[in-house]
């Protein structure tokens, strides 16, 4: 069967548009209904949104009664059976009331916040990546201190009491003190 360059013109694509129609019958309302949006929305031209600084964006995502959502993702619908061909929430870009020096300010508000997300993030990292070096060290370290104190015969309970990193190798002539008092 050859369909041609574009399936819905010419006789096989309305044929093809016949049967669509037919099967339509065969569920029930809400897939019935589901479908019949599909396929009016496959029909229609996809609307596209345009700023004031004339950036446009086609429709990605339609509702079922062919209504569709603001391609600039402000969370606003856009209602084809109201007529509205804008976006109508005052926070979007694609929004008619706003002027070209508004929108301009508004981006390169938005390129700023996400710059600074981005850098704060980098850095999270980064001193993430430190703690983990440093632990690393440490415990390479402390594992050589105690290998250390095995080798000289000192007591290792006494060995890390000084604190942050420093050691002190004590041999006891009688057991350790501090090992009795934490008992």
């Amino acid at each position: 069967m050859d369909y041609g360059n574009d399936p819905l013109t010419g006789s096989t694509g309305q044929h093809i548009l016949a049967r669509v129609i037919a099967r339509l019958n065969d569920y029930d309302t809400d897939e019935g209904f589901r479908a019949a949006a599909l396929l009016w929305v496959l029909i229609e031209p996809v609307p596209v949104v345009t700023t004031v600084l004339g950036d446009s964006r086609s429709a990605t995502y339609f509702y079922g009664n062919g209504d569709y959502a603001c391609p600039f993702k402000c969370g606003a619908a856009i209602c084809r059976s109201l007529g509205e061909t804008t976006c109508k929430n005052p926070g979007c870009e694609a929004h008619p009331g706003l002027t070209p020096d508004t929108l301009q300010r508004l981006r390169e508000k938005k390129r700023i916040e996400r710059e600074v997300v981005a850098t704060r993030q980098r850095n999270h990292e980064a001193a993430l990546q430190r703690i983990r070096d440093d632990n690393v060290r440490r415990a390479e370290w402390r594992a050589a201190q105690r290998a250390e104190c095995i080798r000289r015969g000192a007591c290792l309970d006494c060995l890390f009491r000084l604190g942050y990193e420093r050691v002190k190798f004590k041999k006891h002539r009688k057991g350790c003190p501090k090992a009795r008092a934490n008992a």
